[in-house]
This record gives structure tokens, C-alpha cells and sequence, in this order.
């Protein structure tokens, strides 16, 4: 009996047409949260965490309408050309012809065989990158005399010659002639093929002759060596 009136009603319902209720899911708990997780699907006009929001461009997309760029690059630059960048530095010598013409009519007046040469001693200034000479910076004047002698063993004679061109080389003094510091004076004594020289400053010769140094001592403190 009981069994008939369920079937009775069951065939009831669907001749009706009824629906019957559908219930949600039942939530699933996750152990150590509070809120619920369930396995439905993203509400409808929720955004998912994974989504761009509207009007926002998602990092390495370039938007609709607009054309890709780079970001710029340092153009490579050429090495500067060479300037007022320092110089690098060289030993050098010039002649100065004119003052050695002058020194040579000096002696030749004081009656002394000899020969004379002028040379400007100083620096180059090259450039750093070429190494191309930029200027000579003098800085003193130096003095070469070639006397012709009978005997090189003679220190007295030797000793007056060199007093001799000593006074000629006072019209030469250091504020003179090209450079701020005061040259080096070179004697070349010759006798046939015999050669020896002197060779010392303007200012250790200055020093000699105010001590009042002649001859065989005056030809000692130029460091001559026979």
C-alpha cells in the first residue's frame, strides 16, 4: 500500500511539471582557515586574481593602436681629439743660430781659435694620443766652445783660456738667452787628435770666479780631467 502511493506520487509530480530545488554546494573546509572554499565556479563580474584590470596594460604588452619601442641606447661616442689635455713629455734640443753667431763674433774679438754653438735645452710637449710635437718648452740655454791648444798638459794656459771665454759668456747672461734657468757651459779643448773637455754650469763657474779662481784652480772647479 505504502509502496503504491509513492510511485502515485511520484507520477503526479512529473504529470505537473514541478521542479524540485536545487541546492547550492556544500561548502568544502580547509583545515587552519576560517572562511569556506568553495568549488563553484567565479561568481559572474567578479575579477580573477590572475586578470588585468580594465584599462590597465598588462608588464611586457604593448596596448592596441600603439607601436613598440626600446628603450635608448647610448650612441658610442669617438675619442676626443687631442687639446689641452695634458702633454706627454720628451727631452729635446734646438739650435739657436743667431745667439751663437753673436757669441762666436765675441770671441773671435778677444783673439780666441774657436768655435762656437748655442743650443736651446728643454722639452717637447707631445699629444697624449698622436704624440705629434705641440711645442718646445725651453728651459735653459747651454754653451759650446771648441778651443784649439798647443798642449792639453798645460793646466795654466788651459786655466787662462777658460777665464777668457768666461768673459765672453757674461754678455750672455741667463736673463738674456731663452729659458729661466741658468745653462751649462761645455769646453772642448783639442790638440792635434787629443781631445778633453770641461764641462760645468753658468752658475758653478760664477761661483768659481767669485771665490776668486784663476788658472790651473779656476780649470779644477770646471771639472776638467786631463
Amino acid at each position: 500500500m505504502k509502496r503504491a502511493s509513492i510511485v502515485l506520487l511520484a507520477l503526479a509530480l512529473v504529470a505537473t511539471g514541478c521542479n524540485m530545488p536545487i541546492l547550492p554546494p556544500t561548502p568544502t573546509f580547509v583545515v587552519g582557515l576560517e572562511t569556506p572554499v568553495t568549488e563553484s565556479p567565479t561568481p559572474a563580474g567578479a575579477t580573477p586574481v590572475s586578470a588585468t584590470p580594465a584599462g590597465t596594460t598588462p608588464v611586457g604588452t604593448t596596448p592596441v593602436g600603439t607601436t613598440a619601442t626600446t628603450a635608448p641606447v647610448a650612441a658610442a661616442t669617438d675619442t676626443p681629439a687631442a687639446g689641452p689635455q695634458g702633454c706627454a713629455w720628451s727631452w729635446n734640443t734646438q739650435p739657436l743660430p743667431d745667439i751663437a753667431e753673436a757669441v762666436q763674433a765675441a770671441l773671435d774679438a778677444a783673439g780666441l781659435a774657436s768655435a762656437a754653438a748655442v743650443t736651446a735645452f728643454g722639452e717637447d710637449c707631445r699629444d697624449p694620443l698622436t704624440l705629434e710635437v705641440q711645442y718646445f718648452a725651453v728651459m735653459q740655454t747651454d754653451f759650446a766652445v771648441t778651443l784649439e791648444v798647443p798642449d792639453l798638459a798645460d793646466l795654466e794656459a788651459l786655466g787662462g783660456l777658460a777665464a777668457s771665454v768666461l768673459a765672453v759668456l757674461d754678455g750672455f747672461p741667463p736673463a738674456q738667452t731663452p729659458g729661466p734657468n741658468p745653462g751649462q757651459v761645455t769646453l772642448t779643448f783639442v790638440a792635434d787628435e787629443y781631445v778633453r773637455e770641461a764641462r760645468f754650469t753658468v752658475a758653478e763657474a760664477a761661483a768659481a770666479r767669485a771665490q776668486g779662481l784663476s788658472r790651473g784652480a779656476l780649470l779644477d772647479a770646471l771639472h776638467y780631467r786631463p
